[in-house]
């Protein structure tokens, strides 16, 4: 049985003026990091995936219509937890933010396919699912502009905040 640990650092939850401020400097950044990072600034905390999860989710496992995900790589995999059978809620921003992805995703595909719902493309042109490396350089360009430190992990817990805020 795993018993939790307390914390010694307080959770760090990013309020509406913070989430503003990264996203108006994701929409600084161009290129497919840029589309990427103007993706997840929305989509993180409108689903609660982890780093993790948000690297390795599939684009079919997806469904903002019906206001849900299925997690395909959840935290605790192999040990209590199993892929494709958790759920995780999408907001109304996440949702948008999904859908104004999509043609991006497309046009960064070219005509190929790949499950990845953010697919990576390797300097040889192999497809590929997002780097944890990459996913963390990615959050320094926003950081830089944003002007202040953040990790990516304050995005499930800035969900969980708005959700008490609007007494859920």
């Amino acid at each position: 049985v795993e018993i939790p640990q307390t914390r010694d650092k307080p959770i760090q939850v990013l309020s509406t003026d913070e989430l503003g401020r990264l996203r108006m400097a994701a929409d600084g950044m161009s290129g497919w990091r840029g589309v990427v990072a103007r993706f997840l600034v929305p989509f993180c905390p409108g689903t609660g995936l982890r780093p993790k999860e948000i690297r390795l989710e599939e684009f079919a496992c997806v469904h903002p219509d019906e206001g849900f995900l299925l997690v395909c790589r959840p935290k605790g995999e192999g040990r209590y937890a199993s892929p494709h059978t958790q759920q995780a809620p999408v907001g109304d921003d996440a949702a948008q933010a999904y859908r104004d992805f999509l043609p991006e995703r497309d046009a960064f595909l070219g005509g190929e396919t790949h499950p990845a719902l953010l697919p990576y493309r390797h300097e040889d042109g192999a497809l590929d699912y997002w780097p944890e490396a990459c996913l963390r350089k990615l959050k320094a360009d926003p950081e830089q502009a944003y002007g202040d430190k953040f990790k990516i992990r304050a995005f499930p817990a800035t969900m969980g905040q708005v959700a008490i805020d609007n007494r859920a």
